[in-house]
């Protein structure tokens, strides 16, 4: 993808879609090169289809599908998340 754009004159920036660090350094980039380049900037984040929960990372069932309440609470445990009440798992 990033040779798509870079081939259509755009300047590609590439970033750790889970990473917030990583994100805002790609903003920062985006937004001091704008203008200067003459070039449009996009940013492309790389990320994992379910990363953090063991059952969905990579793959493409969870994509859409519902969780029941059991896989639900063991979601929640894995990404340190609170429960409907509020409650941290």
């Amino acid at each position: 993808l990033e040779a798509v754009f870079e081939g259509f004159g755009w300047r590609v920036i590439s970033v750790d879609g889970h990473d917030f660090a990583d994100i805002f350094r790609g903003i920062d980039a985006a937004t001091s090169g704008h203008g200067k380049t003459g070039k449009p900037s996009i940013i492309l984040s790389r990320t994992t289809k379910g990363a953090g929960v063991s059952f969905t990372a990579g793959t493409y069932k969870w994509h859409n599908g519902v969780a029941s309440p059991d896989l639900l609470e063991i979601a929640r445990k894995e990404l340190n998340q609170t429960d409907a009440a509020g409650v941290r798992a």
